[in-house]
Order: C-alpha cells, then sequence, then structure tokens
C-alpha cells in the first residue's frame, strides 16, 4: 500500500469518527464504511478500520535491505553482502542473524552474507529476517586479462624471485595457476615464487579463468662472490649455530644457504648440514665452508 494510499484512509477515518460523534457535520465518501447512526452505532467497525491503517503504516517503516543491490565478481571470487533492518528511521545491521540462500546455487552459493561465484550467470541472494525478504542481484562474469608482475627478472643461480598477478586491479596470485615454460631453469610455486636453477631463460606463467599472464626471468651465469654470515662465531659444546651464505653478482645479493653445499674441516669438532645449520661437538676450532657455483666462503667456528 503507497504512503499516499495510507494518509487518505486516515483522513477518512478522522472524518467519520468526528461525524460518528455528533461534531461538526463533515461530507464523507467511504463505501467500504458503515453509515453510522447519530448515537455512534458503528464505532467499532471505525475502530477496527483505525487499527488496520496503524498496522499498515507500521509496515510501510519497517523493512529490510540488501546491500550491494546489484555486484558484478569473476568466477571463483566472493562478494560480501550485509542485511539491514530499517525500523521507523533506526538502521540494524542483521547480517549475522539472518537467514540468506541464492536462488541458484550453480551459479553462487551464499552463507553468513558472503557469496561464492561457482559458475558464469546471475542469481539472487536473499536475505529473510524478522518475516522479511530482501534481494540483491549478483552477477559472475569471465574473468579478465591478467598481468605478472615484475614482467622482467634476473636472477643468479639460486636466487628467487616473488612473482603477483593482477586482474582487474585485484590481486589473484592466490587463485592463479603458476608454471614455467622452463623448469630446468627455473621453478615457480603456487604462491608465485621462482627459484632460479640453471643459466638460462624461462617464462613464468599465471593462469586464471582463462587468461594467461607472463613475465620473463632470466638466469645469470655469472659467478658470483659468496660470503658466510657470521664470519666467526663462538658456541658451548652441545650448541647450535646457523650460518647463512649470501651470492652477489649481476648487481644482486641473493641468500643462497639452502642451495649451497656445506662442510666442516673437523667433524669430530663440529658438523653442518645441508641448511647451514653447525653443531658443536668438542672443544676446538673448525672451518665451515659454503660452496655455491664456483665460488667458496669461510667461517669460524670455534668450541668452548
Amino acid at each position: 500500500m503507497s504512503s499516499a494510499s495510507l494518509v487518505s484512509i486516515a483522513i477518512v477515518a478522522v472524518a467519520v469518527s468526528a461525524a460518528c460523534n455528533g461534531d461538526r457535520p463533515v461530507p464523507v465518501t467511504a463505501p467500504d464504511l458503515h453509515e453510522c447512526d447519530s448515537r455512534g452505532s458503528d464505532s467499532h467497525t471505525l475502530d477496527a478500520r483505525l487499527a488496520d491503517t496503524s498496522r499498515a503504516i507500521d509496515v510501510a517503516r519497517r523493512f529490510l535491505t540488501v546491500s550491494p543491490a546489484t555486484a558484478t565478481i569473476y568466477f571463483g571470487d566472493v562478494q560480501a553482502f550485509t542485511a539491514t533492518l530499517t525500523n521507523n528511521g533506526a538502521v540494524l545491521d542483521v547480517t549475522s542473524s539472518a537467514k540468506w540462500w541464492s536462488t541458484d546455487v550453480s551459479v553462487a552459493d551464499v552463507s553468513h552474507g558472503l557469496a561464492k561465484a561457482v559458475s558464469l550467470g546471475s542469481a539472487g541472494i536473499v536475505a529473510e529476517f524478522d518475516q522479511r525478504k530482501a534481494t540483491a542481484l549478483l552477477t559472475v562474469a569471465p574473468g579478465g586479462p591478467v598481468a605478472v608482475i615484475p614482467s622482467t627478472a634476473s636472477l643468479p643461480v639460486g636466487g628467487t624471485q616473488q612473482f603477483k598477478a593482477s586482474s582487474a586491479g585485484q590481486d589473484v596470485t592466490a587463485s592463479a595457476t603458476w608454471s614455467t615454460t622452463s623448469p630446468a631453469v627455473a621453478t615457480v610455486d603456487a604462491s608465485g615464487l621462482a627459484t632460479a636453477k640453471a643459466p638460462g631463460i624461462t617464462v613464468v606463467q599465471a593462469s586464471r579463468q582463462g587468461s594467461v599472464g607472463t613475465a620473463t626471468l632470466t638466469v645469470m651465469a655469472t659467478t658470483c662472490a659468496l660470503t658466510i654470515i657470521p664470519y666467526s662465531v663462538i658456541a658451548p659444546i652441545g650448541g647450535t649455530q646457523q650460518f647463512d651464505a649470501f651470492c652477489t653478482g649481476g648487481g644482486k645479493t641473493v641468500k643462497v644457504t639452502t642451495v649451497a653445499t656445506w662442510t666442516t674441516s673437523d667433524p669430530a669438532i663440529a658438523t653442518v648440514d645441508a641448511m647451514g645449520l653447525s653443531t658443536a661437538l668438542s672443544s676446538g676450532v673448525s672451518q665451515v665452508t659454503a660452496q655455491h657455483q664456483a665460488s667458496t666462503a669461510k667461517a669460524l667456528l670455534t668450541v668452548q
């Protein structure tokens, strides 16, 4: 019922009330209201009509809204919706209390207001609270072009480079599928982190929703200058010490601890594992050596 209709009913009701109570005559036309006599015999009918009008006004002032009213996302993405109840001008967030469902679960599913795109198409996202319902329209569109950042990179053997994927202005690194065209040159994991394996050039690819973004990765053959940190350290018997190896070449310094080869000059005094972690065994001095490519670096470990 429109606001104008509610006001009209209220005006008619007031006019009839005046006539029924012997007040100054007022012209009244209300086909669906009984004509009252001089004693106001139809006052009960009038009271009922006034009560109905009051309830209709309350309904008009209390309504549920879902926002945003419309949204477009890409396959695999999510969209948060909010349900609010407006009651006589007061607005209450009822997102967590409302009951949610999708009109087409093959396109999108929703839980507690969070909708996830399942396939291309459109679906209504419905919220229900206090016997009231509201609906928003969610459209699942094909994914946009994918860009890989940075578009070019250079690394020494053993170095790493973090790549990111972007689509429609959003970071989609986590939802992209990563690969390289030459795994022997470099590999890339599910998070976009590439590791240089051997000299050469490879293409890093990020695929998402049928779109593919690429970057060029060059692995340098330049021999690097190797250093170990710390250079000299004292450890107690039974203690451990972490050594790290760094390779400087081509204008970059790269941590190569996990790809270097580690040894000690006297395993009876101290040992070192493949990750550069040494263990002090007996008193004395031992050299810790790291080798990477054609470079070698040494550090001193004194066990006391």
